[in-house]
């Protein structure tokens, strides 16, 4: 009996909610958003394009978007998706979002069609996006899965005029899945040169497989402006990372694990700034080099002389907004101005908008704003450009009360008219009536006594989970350290795996690295060969998954690394 009183009464719940969403949504407007995470991204380079749906879900979400010289999506599978909804003033909001990666193969301006959808019976659709894909150069190192991490540095061109800003990029590669505990901010040495536009504070963590070898991928897109013409130096950039190190196996997966920090640096890239040209410089040119374009706007349109009145100019395009000096109306007869100020502030990332405002106040009858220019330098089409904004018209009343000789302006100050209000209109005089405070359960010694003894427990068993790992990470630290040509032998003769004799070899050659970065010059061409084989080898046994890591390592196989290491140690010795 009691089961079926709880069946009914839970499909009532059911049925009334059900009921309350559907009227709640019937006044819920329904849209959808494209939004692009980057619209400037280096070739080859995977962005991501939000769908963002508000409403409602739609009845049929495409797994690809069709959009020539990109490919957006995966048609083999639905894009990652998460839903939220929340109810205020009983109106349900329900919100989607699908998440699509995006690729070009092929520098160039790329649209992103509109994306049409059907909501709850509605045809909702997106507006058409844009994104550009820009080729990346520079002296680049050559990928190569025997590092354990490196950090490159690449640039959209190298050629470039005085202030015109440079699209660049630093990549941040280490070894292993999800292996970059915590990236650090890039910095740049010899960047006296140059303006560098800070780097994004957040991050997207990327998988990406070199040579079969799984790495994770940290990319760091940003922006320079060189100040001089000439040939300047900018480079190397350094990032100070913690490296995930591989867990033991006494410890839950994402309870704990070990790191170490890293400081890795890239190469260096060499830039050919020119200067700009003297020919056609107009004599209202300030320095600002990009494309950009120009809107004046103004209210109120019908004032009286003397009032003032809000100029609004925006600026909009794709360039160094830093190197702009805003157009503004000058001080001149009949006008009094006041000083620009910046209502917006860009990244310099995107084509994007700028406005600034300034206050001005006509002294007399005035037939329009005047024009306002702005002069720029365009580094795509290497010319200056000038654009002037159309005056704009204005309906200045005169004031009945004014000076004739004045223009209709009414400029004295006006005083203050009308009954001071002086008296105190309410004042409370009786004793309130306070009701007394309930007592909280957190305010009581005994409900925190009886806390202590599961946190205890919990605070103990983390602290022998942490003490046994840090034991452990400290023995295989100082087996490693204490690596030396003899045990490498030694164990050597043991019968082991593949996979353990490469990781034994590996081990001792990573400390003979960290005390030699080079291999010597005078080294055999058949040992060079022999410890490239080697590291191929042992990362593709150790980090790619090889089948046969579990087999034995033949004998022929161990001499030869042998003998290489002996060679080596021999020549550059660890101790």
């Amino acid at each position: 009996m009691m089961g079926t009183l709880l069946r009914f009464f839970s499909a009532s719940v059911a049925g009334f909610l059900l009921l309350l969403g559907e009227t709640s949504w019937a006044q819920n407007e329904v849209s959808a958003e494209a939004v692009l995470e980057e619209t400037q991204v280096a070739v080859g380079i995977t962005t991501y394009l939000q769908l963002v749906v508000q409403g409602g879900q739609p009845e049929e979400v495409p797994n690809e978007i069709k959009a020539p010289g990109l490919t957006i999506g995966d048609p083999s599978r639905p894009p990652a998706s998460n839903y939220a909804h929340s109810t205020l003033n009983g109106v349900l909001t329900v919100q989607s979002k699908y998440l699509y990666p995006v690729v070009g193969n092929t520098a160039g301006t790329f649209s992103i069609p509109a994306i049409n959808l059907r909501i709850r019976g509605k045809e909702v659709s997106t507006a058409p996006l844009s994104i550009e894909i820009v080729k990346l150069s520079g002296s680049r190192p050559q990928f190569n899965s025997s590092q354990p991490y490196f950090l490159t540095f690449q640039a959209s061109k190298t050629e470039a005029y005085v202030n015109e800003l440079i699209p660049i990029e630093l990549g941040l590669y280490v070894r292993g899945n999800n292996s970059i505990a915590r990236p650090g901010r890039p910095k740049f040495e010899k960047s006296g040169k140059f303006v560098i536009k800070p780097f994004p504070t957040t991050y997207r963590l990327n998988p990406e497989q070199i040579d079969g070898i799984p790495f994770s991928n940290v990319r760091f897109p940003t922006q320079v402006a060189a100040l001089s013409p000439g040939t300047h130096v900018l480079g190397p950039a350094s990032v100070e990372t913690d490296i995930a190190k591989p867990g033991n196996g006494l410890f839950p997966k994402a309870m704990m694990r070990l790191s170490e920090t890293r400081t890795i640096s890239s190469n260096e890239l060499s830039f050919t700034i020119k200067p700009l040209p003297e020919n056609g410089r107009p004599a209202s040119f300030q320095g600002a080099v990009g494309s950009f374009e120009l809107e004046v706007t103004a209210k109120p349109l019908q004032l009286r002389a003397g009032d003032p009145l809000s100029i609004d100019i925006h600026v909009r395009g794709n360039g160094n907004f830093d190197s702009l000096n805003p157009p503004h109306l000058p001080e001149t007869d009949g006008w009094r101005v006041y000083p620009v100020t910046k209502v917006e502030n860009p990244d310099g990332t995107d084509s994007q908008t700028i406005t600034y405002g300034q206050v001005v106040i006509p002294l007399r009858k005035q037939p329009s704003v005047p024009s306002l220019e702005l002069a720029f330098f365009d580094p795509v089409k290497e010319e200056y450009v000038t654009l002037r904004s159309p005056a704009i018209p204005l309906n200045i009343i005169p004031d009945p009360a004014a000076d004739p000789s004045s223009g209709g302006a009414v400029l004295n100050q006006i005083g203050f008219q009308g009954e001071e209000l002086n008296d105190i209109l309410f004042i409370h005089t009786s004793t309130p009536s306070w009701r007394p405070l309930a007592s909280s359960l957190l305010t009581q010694p005994s409900f925190w006594a009886w806390q202590l003894i599961p946190f205890s427990a919990l605070a103990g068993l983390a602290g022998g989970w942490a003490w046994r790992g840090w034991q452990i990470w400290q023995a295989e630290q100082r087996r490693r350290f204490e690596m030396t040509l003899e045990k490498v032998r030694a164990r050597s003769s043991q019968p082991l795996s593949r996979a353990q004799f490469y990781e034994i070899v590996l081990d001792y050659f990573e400390r003979w690295r960290v005390k030699h970065p080079q291999l010597p010059a005078n080294l055999s061409a058949r040992s060079r060969e022999s410890l490239d084989q080697m590291l191929q080898a042992g990362n593709s046994l150790l980090y790619a998954g090889a089948t046969d890591s579990t087999g034995p390592a033949s004998n022929q196989e161990k001499q030869e690394i042998l003998s290489a290491l002996a060679e080596l140690e021999s020549l550059a010795p660890i101790a």
